[in-house]
């Protein structure tokens, strides 16, 4: 979708998700705020409630079989519509991995 052809509000509330979503899976916090509003006790999931959207970071323990690992990834909910998501199942080494990489730039 070429957001450029967007009216305002709605250019720069995607092209603020799209940033967000590339940020959470590289590893990194998102920029809409500097702090989670909320969090879980399920292994890390954070919750921000943005200009735009809101945006969970989900990071829950999970298992496949028999790996134990992470499931990770942003969630966004524009006011009114479904949650976009875009979440994967990492071993507990491979988001490792992904964290010391994205803080090693």
């Amino acid at each position: 979708m070429d957001a450029s052809r967007l009216p305002e509000p709605a250019r720069s509330a995607v092209l603020a998700a799209e940033k967000d979503i590339d940020l959470v899976l590289g590893g990194h916090p998102p920029a809409c705020k500097d702090a989670p509003d909320s969090g879980e006790s399920d292994g890390g999931t954070t919750h921000y409630e943005c200009e735009y959207y809101d945006l969970t970071v989900m990071q829950s323990m999970y298992r496949v079989g028999d790996v134990n690992g992470y499931i990770y990834g942003p969630i966004i909910t524009f006011p009114g519509d479904y949650p976009i998501s875009h979440v994967r199942f990492y071993s507990g080494e491979e988001l490792s991995a992904l964290f010391k990489q994205a803080h090693a730039r």
